[in-house]
Order: C-alpha cells, then sequence, then structure tokens
C-alpha cells in the first residue's frame, strides 16, 4: 500500500482570518517550545523534588530511581513506531496528543497527595511531646523516641524504623503510571523538527531547530526554579494547620509541597498544546500571517505575471521573425523565377 500523498496547502485568500494563525510555522514554533519548556521542567522539578518523595513514600534512592528509569525506557520502546506512523497522520494533532498525555501523566502523579494520608514520622501532632526541645537536645529526643528499649510499642518509633523500607510504594504506582505516559512525549521531537523541515524555507530549518533545543534547556533551568519555589511550601499547602503540619524547613521532619510543581506542569502544558489540535497536515511553504504574508503573495504573482509578459513578448517576437523569414524567401524565390525567366528569353 503506497504512501498517503499530503493535501495541498490552501491558498491564504481561502482561509478565514480567524485561523490563519493556524496556518504559520512561527506560531507552531513557539507553542512547541512552549510546551517542550514545560516538559523539560517536569523531568528537573521531579530531580530537584526526589528527597521529598522518597521521604513521603518511605523509599530508597534505587527505588525512586525506577521514576527516571520507566520515562526512557517507555521512550525507548515506543519511539520508532510513532515517529513513523505519525509521519503518515496529522503531525501537530500527534504532537498534540502526546503533550497532552503527558500533561495527564503529570497530573496524575500528584494523585498520592490526595488519596492517601502522610506517615505518622511526618506528622506533627504525633510527636508532640518533643515539640518544646531544643535543637541541642532533638537529636537525643529521636534517639530515645525510636530505641525499642525504652518504646517498644510507640508508633512513630515504627514508622521511623520504615523510613526507608519501602513499605509505602504501593502509594506511589500513580507516579510511575504518570512516568510511562510521560515518556511517550520523547517522540515529539523528530515530529517538530521534520514538519517545520518540509513547511518552510529550508534555508531557515537549523535556525528553528536551534530554538527548539535552547526551549529543552531553558525548561531544565525552570525546572529547578519550581522546585525551589513549592519545596519551600509545607505538604498541606493551601490547607496550613500548624498543629498537625510542620512548618520549619531546617525540621528533619519537613515535607516540601513535592505535588504542586507536577501539577503545574502538567496542566499547563495541557492548555499549551491545545490549539496544536487546530493545526493543518501541511502548511503553506514560505507563508506568513497578516500584511506579511500579504506582500509576499503580491510580490510572487506580480513576478509571475512579468514572467508570463516576458513570455508573450518571445513568442511574439519568435512569430514575427518567422513570418519575415517566410516573407524574405518568397522574395528571393521570385527573384530567382524572374531571373530564370529573363535568362531563357
Amino acid at each position: 500500500m503506497g504512501r498517503k500523498d499530503y493535501q495541498k496547502a490552501p491558498d491564504e485568500e481561502s482561509i478565514p482570518p480567524k485561523r490563519r494563525w493556524f496556518f504559520n510555522h512561527i506560531v507552531f514554533t513557539i507553542i512547541c517550545c512552549s510546551a517542550n519548556i514545560l516538559f523539560t521542567a517536569h523531568l528537573a522539578y521531579l530531580g530537584g523534588a526526589i528527597s521529598m518523595i522518597e521521604k513521603r513514600f518511605q523509599m530508597k534512592s534505587t527505588q525512586s530511581g525506577l521514576f527516571f528509569t520507566i520515562n526512557d525506557v517507555v521512550g525507548l520502546c515506543t519511539v520508532l513506531f510513532i515517529t513513523h506512523f505519525g509521519q503518515r497522520s496529522n503531525r501537530p494533532r500527534v504532537i498534540a496528543a502526546l503533550f497532552t498525555l503527558f500533561g495527564i501523566g503529570a497530573t496524575l502523579s500528584a494523585l498520592p497527595n490526595f488519596l492517601y494520608d502522610l506517615p505518622l514520622s511526618l506528622q506533627a501532632d504525633q510527636i508532640s511531646p518533643f515539640n518544646e526541645t531544643t535543637d541541642a537536645d532533638r537529636g537525643h529526643s529521636q534517639s530515645i523516641m525510636c530505641n525499642a528499649e525504652v518504646n517498644e510499642e510507640n508508633a512513630v518509633c515504627d514508622a521511623e524504623r520504615n523510613s526507608q523500607s519501602g513499605a509505602l510504594i504501593h502509594q506511589a504506582w500513580w507516579i510511575f503510571l504518570g512516568q510511562a505516559l510521560s515518556g511517550l512525549v520523547s517522540s515529539t521531537g523528530p515530529l517538530i523538527i521534520t514538519f517545520l523541515d518540509d513547511n518552510q524555507n529550508r534555508k531557515n530549518t537549523p535556525l528553528y531547530i536551534g530554538i527548539i533545543f535552547a526551549s529543552w534547556t531553558i525548561g531544565i533551568v525552570l525546572g529547578f526554579f519550581l522546585a525551589n519555589f513549592c519545596l519551600r511550601l509545607p505538604v498541606t499547602f493551601p490547607n496550613i494547620d500548624p498543629e498537625t503540619t510542620i512548618l520549619d524547613p531546617r525540621d528533619p521532619r519537613y515535607l516540601g509541597a513535592w505535588w504542586l510543581g507536577l501539577i503545574i506542569c502538567g496542566v499547563g502544558i495541557i492548555i499549551v498544546c491545545f490549539p496544536l489540535f487546530l493545526f493543518p497536515r501541511e502548511l503553506r511553504r514560505g507563508g506568513g500571517v497578516g500584511r506579511g504574508g500579504g506582500r509576499r503573495r503580491r510580490r510572487r504573482r506580480r513576478g509571475e505575471q512579468k514572467s508570463d509578459d516576458d513570455d508573450k513578448e518571445s513568442r511574439l517576437s519568435t512569430t514575427e521573425t518567422k513570418i519575415n523569414g517566410i516573407g524574405a524567401m518568397k522574395v528571393a524565390t521570385n527573384s530567382y523565377s524572374y531571373l530564370v525567366k529573363w535568362g531563357s528569353t
């Protein structure tokens, strides 16, 4: 079965004014760069908040590393299939669908914060008898709390012993699901680059590719700033109760709002990439938006008209030359006949 032919890009005059923005490669690049910034910001944010996630779900570093591993594995297993079949479809819509799946996955990663209670070791009301201790005595107090010989039946001690046991890892399966969905976004890079290369002046393609790569770098920086902002807020934000929430970031039991940045990146990318669903399968090459595109179109038409006029003049000149040549041949023939008759007489 042969490859499907791409639909011919419509002329600017046939496009409604409100939809012309969706037939422009510059607008497409801006939207994709914004989505890439949020995507890489999510990855950087997850790396910055991983210590809080380990504390929240009582995980070891070897277990939390699976968050990043599953992302790469899913991307590696699906990139060939998605890019192969995506080239035959409406690429902007495929890109928008992949970014939307990522946004849903990032939002799902924050669900454990709303579905499960905090472990006892991170709740302020469970260790209130030691709230009045000084910094010098805090370490001694915690050692007494978690000494099995002194207090064997204290639930807080059990929670402290399980701080890295992986006892709550079953609550983090939402994060694994979200990271699996986010791994699909790795296929958007080839689709974005090939779409830009096919739908605008190719001498400008390196410029747009450089802008796309720069957006990934900007997203990484933004992700770490977002992690610094969100982790300064307590995990119960915006409902902060001083009796049950530890508010001092210097407290070893403090837990920041690790979930907030995931929601910001997830919801933000869904909103940003939605206009990609409105883009056509193919853009007009070298077109613009508004007056700029109209000027280029008029110049192109003037050039085509001038070329047609030159062709007409060339054809007329050729015809006249042929006519003149035929006339000269007739004159020469008549003169030759006259000379022959004159010689015979």
